[in-house]
């Protein structure tokens, strides 16, 4: 039973972690002032906006980018984190004190 936990709660903390990177990704992405070939590509995937804007001959096009990514990115961690102090606050409160012997 364990072992069946953890791997839905893994699925399950990938999925949320990686919607909340995408959204935030996107939300910057949407926001910055990028020529409409390279926002599109950059919607489409990171590695591919990157390349857009290499190839559109202006390499200062990946700076937003970047941005966008590591935006969302702090977002995913921040979350993380939030996420393991709940976890810890839920631990002490329902194991309570260790009882002395």
């Amino acid at each position: 039973m364990s072992h069946v936990l953890n791997r839905i709660t893994a699925s399950l903390g990938t999925a949320i972690t990686g919607t909340i990177l995408v959204a935030v990704y996107r939300i910057r992405l949407d926001s910055a002032a990028l020529p409409t070939a390279v926002a599109h590509d950059a919607h489409r995937s990171v590695y591919q906006g990157l390349a857009s804007a290499q190839t559109n001959g202006n390499p200062a096009l990946t700076g937003p980018i970047r941005m966008a990514f590591a935006d969302g990115m702090s977002a995913v961690l921040l979350t993380s984190a939030g996420i393991a102090l709940l976890g810890a606050v839920a631990a002490l409160v329902l194991l309570g004190r260790p009882r002395r012997t």
